[in-house]
C-alpha cells in the first residue's frame, strides 16, 4: 500500500473515530431527552421518533468503531507488511 494510501486510510479511520464519539454524545444526550416522554422505555420501533433515537445513536456508534478498527487494522496491517518486505524479513 502507498504511503498516500495509508494517509488516507488513517484519516478515515480517525473520521469514522470522531463519528462514533460524536453518536455516543448523541446517544446520551437524546437518552435524557427522552427520559420522561418516552416513560422510561427506549425502543428501536417505538411510535414517538424520540423514543427511537437512543438506539438509533447506539448503533451509528457501534457500525462506525466497526468502521474505524477495520480501516486502522488495513492502515497498520498494510504498513507492517511493506516494511517487513523491505527489510528482508518473511511475512
Amino acid at each position: 500500500m502507498t504511503r498516500a494510501a495509508r494517509v488516507t486510510c488513517f484519516a478515515g479511520g480517525l473520521a469514522f473515530l470522531l463519528l462514533a464519539g460524536l453518536s455516543l454524545l448523541w446517544s446520551f444526550s437524546s437518552m435524557s431527552l427522552a427520559f420522561t416522554t418516552c416513560s422510561e422505555e427506549h425502543s428501536l420501533f417505538a411510535d414517538l421518533a424520540r423514543c427511537r433515537q437512543p438506539h438509533i445513536a447506539l448503533l451509528v456508534v457501534v457500525f462506525a468503531a466497526t468502521g474505524a478498527g477495520i480501516a486502522f487494522y488495513l492502515c497498520f496491517s498494510a504498513s507492517s507488511r511493506s516494511e517487513g518486505s523491505s527489510q528482508g524479513r518473511p511475512r
